[in-house]
């Protein structure tokens, strides 16, 4: 689709996964200033379920950059939660496994006792080892 001016969009479909592409190239004579582009992610029933926006050339070392950018942020909001917290636990969400374990302490394998034992071990009653 161009109009007068040159300017053109294009588009571009895939199947699996299903996404559909729209770039507007605003100036043929440099592709690369000014492009717009617009991603849509669709789930089986075509309803979008992620979009993706974006503008001029963007290079490998730019999303990587954002990336540790981002995995920073996380970092430092982790880091702000946990300071928020305070010293001395006021209510009983400590144990709100204690009651919710079902299954008997002697059919839990040892695989899950492991998996698990950071939440378990102070609920469950110590393995007895094999003879």
């Amino acid at each position: 689709n161009t109009i007068p001016d040159g300017a053109y969009t294009s588009y571009g479909y895939s199947y699996n996964p299903n996404i559909q592409t729209a770039t507007l190239v605003p100036d043929p004579q440099n592709p690369t200033l000014g492009t717009r582009w617009k991603k849509t992610t669709l789930d089986g029933f075509g309803r979008a379920i992620q979009v993706d926006t974006g503008h001029d050339s963007v290079t490998v070392e730019q999303i990587i950059a954002v990336l540790v950018q981002n995995a920073s942020n996380a970092c430092e909001v982790v880091r702000s939660a946990v300071a928020a917290m305070p010293q001395e636990r006021r209510c009983k969400c400590g144990a709100a496994l204690k009651h919710a374990i079902i299954t008997q302490p002697d059919k839990i394998s040892p695989a899950a006792r492991k998996r698990l034992a950071l939440l378990l071990d102070k609920y469950l009653p110590q393995a007895v080892e094999a003879r």
